[in-house]
């Protein structure tokens, strides 16, 4: 098309020439590059209507670096009591307690910190000059507690009840 103009005597295609795409974050795991996350964020890095549930102890899906990417169930209201969405699940605007029955998945011990640490991995906010790069970059995440808030700080007492509530909430992965 290009020859085709008059007063071109000459055209040719130039590659597009890219690196890889480094996020910000000060903190780069080790594990990123292991799986050569960079390579693949060249690809693909990440979109919101992707959904991982984190089933663990807790997590503080309120952390700076996680709150952006934490899952929003638009069918509830938050706070009113009522099961709006009719899944079963109270108030599950961001994720479920299925250890205690209740909306709130943040951890009750601050040595309750492995669902978070997980979270941040899988998807925390990645090149925001915040915390951690994850590997899933844009994706949200399902905070599933699965720990009684008076329970062991290294156990996932209701595995099960959390797989169960990540289906019920369409989680992808």
């Amino acid at each position: 098309e290009l020859h085709q103009i008059k007063g071109v005597e000459y055209a040719e295609k130039v590659p597009l020439m890219k690196t890889d795409i480094l996020p910000n974050d000060p903190i780069f795991p080790a594990h990123l590059t292991q799986v050569n996350a960079a390579n693949a964020w060249n690809v693909f890095s990440g979109s919101s209507n992707i959904t991982v549930a984190i089933v663990d102890n807790a997590v503080m899906w309120t952390h700076q670096d996680l709150v952006a990417n934490t899952y929003t169930n638009t069918g509830e209201i938050a706070g009113n009591s009522i099961d709006d969405d009719g899944n079963g699940y109270v108030d599950d605007r961001n994720g479920y307690d299925v250890a205690d029955n209740d909306n709130n998945a943040v951890p009750t011990n601050t040595l309750m910190d492995h669902g978070t640490h997980c979270a941040g991995i899988a998807g925390a906010r990645t090149d925001n000059t915040v915390g951690i790069a994850s590997i899933g970059w844009n994706i949200k995440i399902i905070p599933v507690k699965t720990e009684p808030d008076l329970g062991s700080v290294n156990a996932i007492s209701f595995g099960y009840e959390g797989i169960v509530y990540a289906a019920n909430a369409h989680a992808r992965v």
